[in-house]
């Protein structure tokens, strides 16, 4: 049996400043987060009796994040826009213990995610037709896992933790809605 809490704290504020005009309509948003984590053991673990009851170590992560788009409208019915941003996050807390369940052993070298992203996309809307078609790419570097699987050869579960983690979504969506009738 395991008994333990992970508790997490995130304090944080934000501004955002739009400008909305007969052509454009643009904004910029910035947040900054302050987030804190740490583990409570409720009872000893006997494979781990030195660091899994109590208390262990609190966590601190500083976050920021920067976001801009602006939106360009041809006519009435016709639109185009582009949004870019710009942020880190920091680990899960899930991640952050090496085995969360059993110790309060922290992973090495902990580190906030960076992620960029930019998306660009056309709007349009007729009488009885709307939609949207756009593109976007996203950047994800320094994550982190922790993966728990049960090792068939040592006969117990085991934790693999990775890394330094990159990755790139990129995607292009479309949708439209049709009228059938005016009413």
């Amino acid at each position: 049996a395991y008994d333990y809490h992970l508790n997490t704290q995130d304090i944080g504020s934000w501004f955002q400043l739009t400008n909305v005009g007969n052509k454009n309509d643009a904004f910029i948003a910035v947040k900054a987060n302050h987030v804190s984590f740490f583990r409570v053991g409720n009872m000893k673990n006997g494979r781990f009796p030195d660091n899994s009851y109590g208390k262990s170590k609190t966590i601190n992560f500083n976050t920021i994040a920067i976001k801009a788009g602006n939106t360009f409208k041809l006519n009435g019915r016709n639109y185009f826009y582009v949004a870019g941003e710009y942020k880190t996050r920091s680990p899960f807390s899930r991640y952050a213990f090496l085995s969360p369940r059993q110790q309060d052993k922290i992973v090495h070298d902990l580190k906030t995610e960076k992620i960029t992203s930019g998306e660009v996309g056309y709007i349009f809307k007729f009488s009885n037709l709307k939609g949207r078609i756009s593109g976007y790419v996203t950047d994800f570097k320094d994550q982190i896992e922790n993966n728990s699987f049960y090792h068939d050869d040592l006969g117990l579960f085991v934790n693999y933790v990775m890394s330094d983690i990159q990755k790139r979504h990129t995607g292009i969506e479309f949708g439209a809605e049709y009228k059938l009738n005016t009413r």
